[in-house]
């Protein structure tokens, strides 16, 4: 029974001895590789590297991985570049590559009011939070108010010792030491209340 053939995405780099590589050559190669579908590539800046994009009908990523490094191989011998060695490869299932390609490659920007549907606070709360330095910095500071990244608060909500309700309000006995509250109380005698006079 024949083994069920899979679509491919094949990403090659190789390095050889050639010194400084023509980056017209790279045309050449792609046409080289019209069979598989070689939809890029790219030269390192030194010249020195070439790095290729194939898409590939192979059973397995074995075979995957050893068809496409036979046709690059072969074609970079028809450009003039014979003798180079493969260096770094990355294989994946073509569907595989289309879900990456599908996932955005930006951060999730969140503003205050989305911050603090997350935390389950007011806006308020969340201006007063980012004033401490355990919270996540914003991404930036806009003229509307700060952005942050969502994945950034995971840290601060792993360690955030909510207290739900208000905070009690600070008295003038309450920001006494204890003790000295209590050495207030013991002193303190009760005035007598005056009897009414019939």
């Amino acid at each position: 029974m024949a083994a069920r053939m899979k679509e491919w995405s094949v990403g090659l780099e190789f390095t050889g001895r050639h010194g400084a590589v023509d980056p017209d050559v790279l045309f050449d190669l792609i046409e080289a590789l019209e069979d598989y579908h070689a939809g890029a590539a790219s030269l390192s800046p030194d010249g020195t590297r070439i790095g290729v994009d194939l898409w590939v009908e192979a059973p397995s990523l074995r075979a995957a991985l050893a068809a496409s490094e036979r046709a690059v191989l072969r074609a970079l011998a028809a450009v003039g570049l014979a003798g180079m060695s493969i260096t770094a490869a990355d294989v994946k299932p073509w569907a595989e590559l289309e879900a990456d390609l599908a996932r955005p490659n930006y951060p999730e920007l969140v503003g205050v009011a989305e911050m603090a549907e997350i935390l389950g606070v007011s806006k308020q709360r969340i201006s007063e939070l980012a004033a401490t330095p355990k919270f996540p910095r914003p991404l930036a500071q806009l003229k509307g108010g700060p952005v942050w990244d969502r994945a950034s608060i995971g840290n601060f909500l792993q360690t955030w010792q909510r207290k739900p309700g208000r905070p009690r309000k600070r008295t003038a006995a309450t920001r006494k030491p204890l003790t000295t509250v209590r050495a207030d109380v013991a002193t303190l005698t009760p005035t007598p209340k005056p009897t009414p006079s019939i």
